[in-house]
């Protein structure tokens, strides 16, 4: 199914990209490319009756990732014994997954009244459409998204990287991370999107890739205590320094820097180390 759902986001692509073809010959290769494309989708339809939609079959045809991706989130959502609304954060590698998950889970829920998951999706800029579309056209489609999403009209976002970091979701009470973090920014980043109180974090790690991920994790906690130890007053998930660590930081063993023109000041405290 999610298959089916890329052929259908590439079809638009394409039409997109042969709306500004330069060359007659670029353009026939465009049309062929959505011939081809129009072909595959008519062949699955066909022969998965995917154009009669039916909550069981979106599963059947699901891979078994996006098969433990739904349990995971019913089991969440429908958990009578949470006290708080579910928000959800879906992270993924690339711009098509998310838009496959989102109207995966749309698709799902268009067909199950009782779906408790209201779905949207936010992504960076596509850098092969002209820029000012694209940017005017995500821009404005990712602010209507968070605003529904701090409103509660919405409850899950399926998302890039673009919101691991500088978005403010305090109320984010479950962070999935669809795609393995392959980083220990990456890791760090989107575990902090869920802050508030009985916030879960949830990786999905694929067959086989288990052992490895554990050790990566090992050592990103590692870092975790290191950096720790090294940044008084900087963290949010730290013990409170004493009155003796907070002087000894403040201590400056140069004189401060200050910029001529604004006259910022640049110390220890606040230098990029």
């Amino acid at each position: 199914y999610g298959g089916y759902l890329s052929l259908l986001s590439m079809l638009i692509q394409f039409e997109l990209i042969k709306r500004f073809s330069h060359t007659k010959t670029f353009k026939g290769v465009v049309k062929a490319c959505i011939t081809t494309t129009e072909l595959c989708i008519n062949k699955m339809e066909q022969e998965l009756g995917l154009s009669r939609q039916s909550s069981a079959a979106i599963l059947k045809n699901s891979s078994h990732k996006i098969q433990r991706l739904f349990k995971l989130l019913l089991g969440k959502f429908n958990d009578p014994a949470l006290e708080k609304d579910m928000q959800c954060l879906i992270f993924v590698e690339r711009r098509s997954t998310a838009k496959v998950l989102y109207h995966a889970l749309k698709a799902y829920g268009m067909n199950d009244p009782n779906f408790p998951i209201i779905p949207d999706f936010v992504v960076g800029i596509n850098n092969e459409l002209p820029e000012s579309i694209e940017v005017v056209v995500s821009g404005n489609y990712n602010s209507i998204a968070l605003e529904k999403f701090k409103n509660k009209e919405t409850n899950c976002i399926v998302s890039s990287s673009v919101l691991e970091e500088g978005i403010d979701l305090t109320m984010c009470n479950l962070v999935v991370m669809y795609d393995t973090p392959k980083t220990y920014r990456s890791y760090v980043q989107a575990r902090g999107r869920a802050r508030v109180d009985n916030s879960s974090y949830v990786v999905l790690v694929e067959n086989g890739k288990n052992e490895k991920f554990q050790k990566n994790v090992v050592n990103w906690r590692s870092v975790d205590i290191e950096l720790k130890k090294n940044l008084v007053c900087k963290t949010i998930d730290r013990e409170a320094p004493s009155l003796e660590e907070i002087e000894r930081e403040r201590d400056n063993p140069w004189e401060p820097f200050v910029t001529p023109i604004s006259g910022s000041v640049l110390n220890n405290c606040n230098a990029v180390r």
